[in-house]
C-alpha cells in the first residue's frame, strides 16, 4: 500500500548545534506541530519568543505534471509539503535529518544545521517515478509570525495582534514594500522595482522599518520568482531543480535562512561562504 513514513518522534524541542559555539549561542528549533513535519520555528540564542518559521519545502512541482496533485492522490493528506509527517532523527552533534517518501513518486531528504543567526539548509529530491520531470522547481517560505494566533516577531510586526491577515497587511504594505531586496543580475534589487523582470534570484531579504534587523533567505541555485506575501507575514524563494530529473536521478539544493542586524554585507557573505562550502 502506497504510504508515507510514519514519523518517530525525536522530541518537540529538537536540540542545536553548530562548531565552535556555546550552548548559549545556538539558535533552538522546535517542529510547529504534532507528528513532526517539514515546518519548523527558531527562536535566537537568549531570547524569548521565536523570530521566524521556515517550511522545507511547501510546495514540489514540475512542467510534466503536478507533483504536489499526485503526492495528495497517493497519500491520505490534502496539505502542501510542509504539512505530511515525516521521519527526524539528531545526529549526535544535534543536527536534524528528516526524511519524506511518497512511494513511487519521490524520495525528499532534509538536513538542517543551526547556527546562532541562521540554519543551514541541505536538501535533496530523488525521482521515484518513469516519468522525467522536466523544469522541477519547489518553494520554500520564512516567515516572521506563526500564521496567526501564536505569537510574532515584534522588530518586524510591532502592533501585531496575532492576526494572520493585519499582519500580512502590515508586512507586505509597510515593512517589505520599503525595505525588500533580492540579488539577482549580481547586483541587490529593491523587490519594488524587481516586478515583471527576468530574475535569477538567489537571495531575498527583508528590513524591518528601522532598518537595523534583516530577514533573510539564501539558496544556491536560482529562483526566478521571488514572492513576498499579503495574506501573511512571509516570503517565498522558489529555487529551479534543474532543466530535468529523470527517473532514480537527485536534484540538490543547498540554503540559509536567518535573522541578522549586519545589513545586506553580511547576507551577501553568508551567501559567498554558503557557496565556497564544500562539506
Amino acid at each position: 500500500m502506497n504510504s508515507f513514513v510514519v514519523p518517530t518522534l525525536v522530541g518537540l524541542v529538537c536540540s542545536t548545534f553548530a562548531f565552535g559555539q556555546s550552548a548559549s549561542q545556538r539558535m533552538k528549533l522546535t517542529f510547529f506541530a504534532q507528528p513532526p513535519t517539514g515546518d519548523f520555528v527558531a527562536t535566537l540564542p537568549g531570547a524569548a519568543t521565536p523570530a521566524f518559521r521556515f517550511l522545507v519545502p511547501e510546495w514540489i512541482n514540475a512542467d510534466s505534471f503536478d507533483v504536489l496533485k499526485r503526492a495528495q492522490s497517493i497519500l491520505s493528506w490534502s496539505g502542501p509539503f510542509h504539512t505530511a509527517p515525516q521521519t527526524w532523527t539528531t545526529d549526535t552533534q544535534g543536527t536534524l535529518h528528516g526524511v519524506l517518501i511518497v512511494t513511487n513518486l519521490l524520495q525528499a531528504i532534509t538536513v538542517v544545521e543551526p547556527h546562532e543567526e541562521f540554519v543551514a539548509i541541505k536538501w535533496e529530491l530523488r525521482n521515484l517515478t518513469d516519468i522525467t520531470w522536466e523544469h522541477p522547481r519547489t518553494d520554500f517560505c520564512m516567515g516572521v509570525n506563526a500564521g496567526g494566533g501564536q505569537w510574532a516577531n515584534k522588530t518586524f510586526l510591532p502592533l501585531s495582534k496575532l492576526d494572520r491577515q493585519e499582519d500580512g497587511a502590515y508586512w507586505h504594505d509597510r515593512v517589505a514594500a520599503r525595505g525588500a531586496y533580492i540579488h539577482s543580475g549580481g547586483q541587490w534589487i529593491k523587490f519594488a522595482d524587481a516586478k515583471d523582470k527576468p530574475l535569477d534570484a538567489t537571495i531575498i531579504a527583508v528590513a524591518n522599518e528601522k532598518d537595523e534587523t534583516f530577514a533573510f533567505m539564501i539558496w544556491d541555485v536560482p529562483a526566478p520568482a521571488p514572492w513576498i506575501n499579503n495574506e501573511n507575514a512571509c516570503m517565498h524563494l522558489r529555487p529551479q531543480l534543474g532543466d530535468k530529473i529523470a527517473p532514480g536521478r537527485i536534484a540538490a539544493l543547498r540554503g540559509r535562512e536567518g535573522i541578522t542586524p549586519k545589513g545586506l554585507a553580511e547576507i551577501w557573505r553568508l551567501y559567498q561562504e554558503l557557496l565556497n562550502d564544500t562539506k
